[in-house]
């Protein structure tokens, strides 16, 4: 019981140090903005050169956390891919590559429209526009959502996992990755080539 209370606590201790270490730069920038944003309004710069300052400082500030959230989702990745290590089913450790690839492009596309509204873009204006050509770019991506689908059913159907072996027309070698677009294998001469899902 002592021995597992030790290691559950050098456990802790490990994790604490690892955000420590993920935080401590945009903790620092994140100090310096916010510093910078009381000296502005502290000094009562007007007109021209408080806007610009301000656009700057907000955007910054936006750029800061964007990265700070982005290395927080690198530990949350990490402590769920060490918690299905445990786990008997293959499944999960196919999905958390994923889901964690998703979170972190939804983030940068959350990020990037926050940026963009506080540079003074009507972000719902321009989410509006970019709806007029949809079509457009939905034809344009037909195949990355073919291979989206073909990752879910590779998946959820099983028909192989990351440490098999398979053929795919003149290629074969073990899987090493499925990922949202394609999958990559090892071959018999040491190379990775990377099959499409849809495929």
């Amino acid at each position: 019981l002592k021995m597992a209370t030790r290691l559950s606590a050098k456990n802790r201790q490990s994790w604490i140090r690892k955000i420590l270490h993920e935080v401590t730069s945009p903790a620092g920038w994140l100090g310096a903005i916010l510093l910078w944003y009381t000296m502005v309004h502290l000094l009562g710069f007007t007109g021209t050169a408080s806007s610009v300052i301000s656009v700057i400082l907000k955007v910054a500030l936006s750029v800061i956390i964007l990265w700070l959230a982005y290395r927080m989702l690198n530990v949350l990745s990490d402590f769920l891919v060490r918690t299905t290590r445990k786990t008997d089913s293959s499944l999960d450790d196919q999905l958390i590559p994923l889901i964690n690839k998703a979170m972190k492009v939804l983030l940068i596309i959350l990020g990037a429209l926050i940026i963009i509204q506080n540079l003074g873009v009507n972000v719902v204006s321009l989410l509006a526009g970019l709806g007029i050509g949809g079509m457009a770019i939905a034809f344009a991506a037909k195949d990355m959502v073919a291979n989206f689908f073909g990752s879910l059913m590779i998946l959820f159907d099983s028909p192989f996992q990351v440490g098999d072996w398979i053929v795919m027309g003149s290629s074969e070698g073990t899987v090493e990755e499925i990922g949202f677009r394609s999958t990559k294998i090892r071959t018999f001469y040491n190379s990775v080539i990377s099959i499409p899902n849809a495929d």
